[in-house]
């Protein structure tokens, strides 16, 4: 796959998006129908993974034991915590701490991707980094209670992380080659550093 197959794929409908879509009305899709949800929690076991954002689809509140790193592939969303609102814009990332609830806030054809981090494999990872960036510090201190419970990355007119962004898109989404696995992770590392 290449970026232009990445490109039509993002553009294409899961059955989940075409099922929805022709039930979805912008004027009844507002952020004021999913500040007083219910959450539910979401347990994963994995060192890492990747989804698309269904489109047309009403999120639910939601908190989950990894870290979230949303990314605004195209558009923006409004990410919507228990305790306040942050815009993503194209090219940003939201990086959503473990036990934070919050729900991604995505109109109409906006496209949003989320890698999802082990703990484990982040702290593995961590263990390996010696800097004092705001992102290694405050990816260092997610079990710190006193942290906000996102940190919004303005990486969006940083060329050079949105395509290593699409080429761990498209080793997601390559499932021809038996490497992936060992490819995902290491452009992740890449992504981080």
């Amino acid at each position: 796959m290449d970026y232009n197959e990445l490109r039509v794929c993002m553009q294409s409908y899961t059955p989940v998006e075409m099922a929805n879509k022709p039930f979805y009305d912008e004027e009844k899709f507002q952020p004021d129908n999913y500040r007083d949800q219910k959450a539910y929690t979401n347990v994963q076991k994995f060192d890492l993974n990747f989804q698309r954002h269904s489109r047309f689809t009403h999120h639910r509140l939601h908190m989950h034991n990894f870290v979230e790193f949303m990314f605004m592939y195209e558009g923006e969303c409004l990410n919507i915590t228990d305790t306040s609102e942050v815009l993503i814009h194209e090219g940003e990332f939201c990086i959503i701490t473990p036990g934070a609830c919050h729900v991604p806030f995505v109109k109409g054809e906006n496209k949003l991707v989320n890698f999802c981090v082990g703990m484990d494999f982040l702290n593995e990872f961590l263990t390996h980094i010696e800097d004092d960036s705001k992102l290694t510090i405050y990816l260092k201190s997610l079990r710190n209670d006193s942290l906000p419970k996102y940190l919004r990355i303005k990486s969006g007119r940083n060329r050079e992380v949105f395509e290593c962004s699409e080429r761990l898109m498209i080793a997601f989404l390559e499932v021809e080659w038996s490497g992936s696995n060992v490819e995902q992770k290491c452009l992740f590392n890449e992504l981080l550093m």
